[in-house]
């Protein structure tokens, strides 16, 4: 009898053990951290780190629950990755696939559940230091479309307080009334272009659109398509910056509509 219960919970033990390695291998959900519950979804480290030529190096480990090397691992944008290379060597930051913020969910995943990537756009607003000249730019009241690459914070080390997530981001770059890409648009759409480096070979600008809780410039979903999609190391034609934002009929359109187009639009 003895030995039949002891088979029994053996059983009992090796069936609780296989079903938390199915959770840790889910592609989502993984772990909403203690620190900030409003975040969740897949968890990554980020070490900042020197190989044996001095050159400063960044890895990207998918971990579990229990901050251990996931069964799964995802392979996260190189370009995004990237943007962690400025930063100390010795440093390690916590990067996040999915948001909660003022209430409204953000995805920024490099594989959502297994089906393909999953990177939403939105609007931010930016409190600029310097106001654009209106007479050049187009100003819409300092929000702009972006999309929304991760969640990131930097983990504390020994003796420090936890650090806010922030929201990393590849934001439209400002437009000129007369340029082509403005000269784009129509009742349905906008065009814009994503912000890249002003070099020869320009590579992708990613910016902090502020933090989960303070400090928000995340100002809600729109849609966009991107003409051509997917992370590129470099933008070497306007088609791989081009991006568009569908009109809001809610409130453009009855305007439009009901009233008329207005006078020099």
């Amino acid at each position: 009898m003895r030995i039949r219960e002891r088979s029994m919970i053996d059983h009992a033990l090796t069936q609780m053990d296989s079903s938390d390695e199915e959770k840790d291998s889910g592609d989502e959900d993984d772990d909403p951290t203690d620190f900030n519950s409003n975040i969740g979804g897949a968890c990554f480290l980020i070490h900042i780190l020197r190989d044996p030529q001095n050159r400063k190096i960044r890895t990207c480990t998918r971990v579990n629950s229990l901050k251990k090397p996931h069964a799964i691992q995802i392979a996260v944008p190189e370009t995004i990755l990237d943007y962690f290379k400025k930063y100390s060597v010795g440093q390690v930051f916590e990067l996040r696939t999915e948001a909660i913020i003022e209430g409204t969910r953000y995805r920024a995943h490099p594989n959502f559940r297994g089906g393909g990537p999953w990177y939403d756009f939105v609007t931010v607003e930016f409190e600029l230091e310097n106001p654009l000249d209106c007479d050049i730019y187009v100003d819409d009241n300092r929000q702009y479309p972006a999309k929304l690459l991760a969640f990131f914070r930097l983990l504390p080390g020994v003796g420090e307080l936890s650090t806010e997530f922030e929201v990393l981001a590849h934001c439209a770059a400002y437009q000129r009334m007369d340029s082509d890409i403005y000269r784009r648009k129509s009742l349905l759409q906008r065009s814009w272009l994503f912000e890249v480096t002003q070099t020869q070979i320009p590579r992708p600008q990613y910016q902090v659109a502020g933090s989960v809780k303070t400090q928000v410039c995340v100002k809600g979903h729109i849609f966009a398509i991107e003409e051509t999609p997917g992370f590129h190391g470099v933008y070497t034609t306007e088609a791989e910056k081009r991006f568009m934002v569908l009109s809001n009929m809610r409130t453009i359109w009855p305007q439009i509509f009901m009233k008329g187009n207005p006078v020099g639009s």
